[in-house]
């Protein structure tokens, strides 16, 4: 097998003739994280799909800064296999691809954040029985649109979390409508009546990444401060971990043990000891496609104060004064103002039941699983896409390719066991060839959205 791992010891390979009859879906992804939303989605959804009638096996792209073996422990899939470039090319990477899918033989190949997928279904094209790929799409950075309009030629589908999300594929990725397929994301929603509280202590809770820009955790010290200049009586609890913890944790060091981290916890754990009656969540982020750690919460029977993140609008989920409270990204006055609303009992169990209704109507992960298992049958059910030339051409990645074209360069690596050591996982394993400075997309999302903005259509987006 090479460069190529065999599949896993542990794997059940004699299952194989037993679900002969299944549908065949790999799943391509990075192995790089081993905590996210990205993965615990694959660790519900992977099951899920097994359940209603898939075979599937999680393709791992595997390298020096990602190691699968170790991803394998943490997410222990059914059926796994290895892929690796062995010269740390962008060539090496895609015939490493071509080489795992062709012996897996998939009817749909879904790629989860590796670009290469693309060009690799692309060249197996020109073999014939070539499968479908489909994009699963769960960020709403310029990048991934530009990929999509890069690689339109090929994609069988898009599958996005968010509403906003589709309909920027059609608009900016240029996707006709019938290739682009709506599949939120879905959450744990425990069987209970949101328990009635009395308590007028503000119970915050932060889940999810510490990241200063994506998320704004650093929007938590004057929210606090101005919580504090009101008088409020107040505590807050985090869980997670990230890039921005050493600033935030020295920033909100002023509250003392108002403020507790609790590192990363477990589903179990944070259902038992994190979320509790009369707690209000809270969501800082400038653009979500979920957001998972919202309802999360309003699943665990927790109040919700957000963001009018870009994204919110199209989807419908979150109504403001309805089933959560909302505040302009950003403006940290108004998310206090916010916050000391919920300082009344009553409205925070308000909130938190209609939420957590919704959460269990849209946002389950039994609801979700459904939607995916809908959408892959629909790309499967299609028509194949002519065949397309193989139309991004690699960049060069030595005097190698210069001197010998990049196909001979490649071969000659390979026998000389020459190898391109990179210094982080994008490198080695991109997620996407598109740049994410497209200030002009920005703009185009945040406009989509606020039109897209109909509060009174909310049972609408939970029709497929």
């Amino acid at each position: 097998m090479g460069y190529l791992s065999k599949l896993m010891p542990k794997l059940e390979l004699g299952r194989a003739t037993a679900l002969q009859d299944c549908r065949r879906l790999t799943v391509v992804a990075p192995s790089a994280y081993l905590l996210g939303g990205v993965q615990t989605w694959l660790d519900y959804l992977v099951p899920g799909l097994e359940a209603s009638g898939w075979q599937v096996t999680v393709l791992l792209a595997h390298g020096a800064n990602g190691d699968a073996n170790s991803y394998l422990q943490k997410h222990p899939f059914a059926r796994a296999h290895l892929a690796e470039s062995p010269t740390g090319t962008r060539e090496g990477r895609v015939r490493a691809l071509c080489e795992a899918i062709r012996m897996l033989a998939p009817e749909v190949v879904l790629a989860v954040n590796i670009v290469d997928t693309y060009e690799a279904v692309a060249r197996l094209h020109h073999g014939g029985g070539a499968p479908k790929v489909a994009m699963a799409l769960h960020g709403l950075h310029s990048s991934f649109y530009q990929d999509i309009a890069a690689y339109s030629a090929v994609l069988d589908g898009v599958i996005v979390t968010n509403r906003l999300g589709a309909a920027a594929a059609v608009a900016r990725g240029g996707l006709p409508d019938g290739r682009v397929h709506y599949a939120p994301c879905g959450v744990l929603v425990p069987d209970f009546s949101v328990p009635a509280e009395t308590s007028d202590k503000l119970a915050l809770l932060y889940a999810g990444r510490f990241d200063a820009r994506e998320k704004r955790v650093l929007d938590l010290l004057p929210i606090l401060r101005a919580l504090d200049r009101a008088g409020l009586n107040f505590s807050l609890k985090l869980a997670g971990a990230g890039p921005a913890e050493t600033d935030l944790r020295n920033a909100l060091l002023e509250f003392g043990e108002r403020v507790q981290f609790l590192g990363f916890l477990s589903d179990a754990q944070m259902r038992e000891t994190f979320y509790c009656p009369g707690a209000v969540a809270l969501v800082m982020s400038p653009s979500e496609t979920g957001p998972l750690a919202a309802w999360e919460a309003m699943a665990n029977g927790v109040a919700l104060v957000s963001s009018r993140f870009v994204g919110i609008g199209l989807e419908g989920g979150l109504r403001d004064g309805e089933n959560c409270l909302t505040f302009p990204v950003g403006d940290t006055e108004a998310a206090a103002a916010a916050i000391a609303r919920l300082a009344d009992p009553a409205l925070r169990r308000s909130l938190a039941k209609a939420g957590y209704e919704v959460v269990r109507e849209c946002y389950s992960r039994e609801a979700s699983i459904r939607t995916w298992d809908g959408a892959l049958r629909q790309i499967a059910g299609q028509q194949p896409l002519p065949a397309c030339p193989v139309f991004r051409p690699a960049p060069t990645s030595g005097r190698l390719d210069r001197y010998l074209g990049i196909g001979a360069a490649e071969s000659l690596r390979r026998f000389l066991g020459l190898r391109f050591r990179h210094s982080e996982p994008g490198g080695e394993w991109p997620h996407s060839y598109g740049a994410d400075n497209d200030q002009h997309f920005g703009r185009l999302l945040a406009d989509m959205d606020q039109r897209g903005d109909r509060a009174d259509q909310i049972h609408d987006s939970c029709k497929i």
